[in-house]
């Protein structure tokens, strides 16, 4: 594997799925079978037996293997301490539950988001696991979206948006108390009420 700037690639016709990785002593992101982390930007792939082909090719096993839903990634037990949503690109060759490419770029990660948490205390950490569980939920809506652009994925990403934004404000009141604390809750309330009036009005004019 090698990383490059491939900046001048354009992300309009990028794949979006989401693969596994373990965590490196030092904090890098690697697959199962390699000792080679990660790079931020495109990461291209190469044939770990050395044969003298472009991965994925048809005929070997080399090539970033990534999946169509996150519950095929987890079903790879090896290495599923981080879930990420990745990017590929260029050669592709696909399977019943995922695919093998050529390039690939990490574009966001959960799981890892929460372990942050660990080093807090008090509200504060729970709070960062609000925000964790969040982005997570986002990026699953968010990639459902990508595989299948339905109006129903859609509401299901503005949803899970708007579900994160109240949680996360709404733990955020706990470290206030008496009548500022209900004052918080009742704006955080409000400010869901609006998203979801929001979404029906998005609904309606769609139909």
């Amino acid at each position: 594997m090698s990383g490059e700037d491939d900046s001048e690639i354009a992300g309009v016709g990028d794949i979006r799925m989401v693969r596994t990785f373990r965590v490196g002593a030092e904090g890098g992101l690697y697959p199962v079978n390699s000792s080679t982390a990660w790079t931020e930007g495109w990461n291209t792939a190469t044939c770990a037996r050395g044969r003298d082909h472009t991965p994925p090719d048809p005929g070997c096993r080399c090539g970033f293997y990534v999946y169509a839903h996150p519950s095929y990634a987890l079903a790879q037990a090896p290495a599923r301490q981080v879930m990420a949503v990745v990017a590929v690109h260029g050669a592709l060759e696909a399977g019943t539950r995922g695919a093998r490419a050529e390039k690939a770029r990490i574009e966001a990660e959960f799981k890892a988001d929460r372990k942050a948490c660990d080093a807090m205390n008090g509200n504060a950490k729970d709070v960062c696991v609000e925000q964790a569980k969040g982005k997570e939920k986002v990026a699953r809506a968010e990639l459902d979206y990508k595989q299948d652009a339905s109006e129903r994925h859609r509401g299901k990403v503005a949803e899970a948006k708007a579900d994160a934004q109240y949680a996360v404000a709404k733990e955020k009141c706990d470290d206030l108390q008496g009548e500022q604390k209900d004052v918080c809750v009742k704006d955080a309330k409000a400010a869901k009420a609006r998203a979801e009036d929001d979404m029906k009005s998005a609904r309606h004019s769609s139909n």
